[in-house]
């Protein structure tokens, strides 16, 4: 099986609630879930949220995906929490506040992954070296791969950002794009990246 697991939560410090934010009549994380969905051989996408949030919590139920309910710092536990009693081979990480996510990018990602198995351990599209916008950030990784990061994590820093022991420990492979993108910034960091993405996705 292959699960997208979302990441979200709602006590970002930079912009408080920002997933909940509306853009174009939705909120931001439903934006993501429903792209999530139509990404190419996913068999499963869930959603992995701090505990106590409540009203996040609710937007995704009502809009079909099961959230995994787990502790805000420690987000690789909650992504072992997504895989629980579930026959997973490999995991898709998506991030909550990337609504103009590519499902075609993150399709061919996971192809990338799955092609070159079982050589690699982790594949991505990283936006910094890539050509591909910031915003359409897409990690894949094996089973395996997750639970070595869970038994041999210790920083609070790779435990919170999952796949940071994976990258330095692992063997990885980047997907590139044709050509570099010149547009905007495609991730929301503040109130003023969410205008400017809510114009893109018009």
């Amino acid at each position: 099986m292959v699960i997208a697991i979302v990441q979200a939560r709602l006590n970002s410090a930079r912009f408080p609630n920002k997933v909940l934010s509306d853009i174009n009549g939705k909120p931001m994380i439903v934006h993501v879930l429903e792209r999530a969905k139509k990404i190419a051989g996913v068999d499963l996408v869930v959603a992995a949220i701090p505990r106590n949030d409540t009203a996040l919590e609710r937007v995704i139920r009502n809009n079909g995906v099961f959230p995994v309910l787990g502790d805000e710092a420690d987000v690789l536990s909650r992504f072992m929490e997504a895989t629980n009693g579930r026959n997973v081979d490999t995991v898709m990480r998506l991030t909550g506040d990337c609504p103009a996510l590519d499902p075609v990018v993150a399709s061919k990602t996971l192809e990338l992954f799955l092609s070159h198995q079982p050589q690699i351990d982790y594949a991505d599209n990283d936006t910094l070296t890539s050509g591909y916008p910031d915003g359409w950030d897409v990690e894949v990784f094996s089973m395996d791969a997750l639970q070595q990061a869970d038994a041999n994590a210790r920083k609070k820093s790779d435990r919170e950002h999952v796949t940071t022991w994976m990258k330095k420990n692992l063997t990885c492979s980047t997907l590139k794009a044709n050509q570099t993108w010149d547009g905007p910034k495609l991730s929301v960091d503040t109130e003023e990246e969410l205008a400017v993405v809510a114009e893109y996705m018009r």
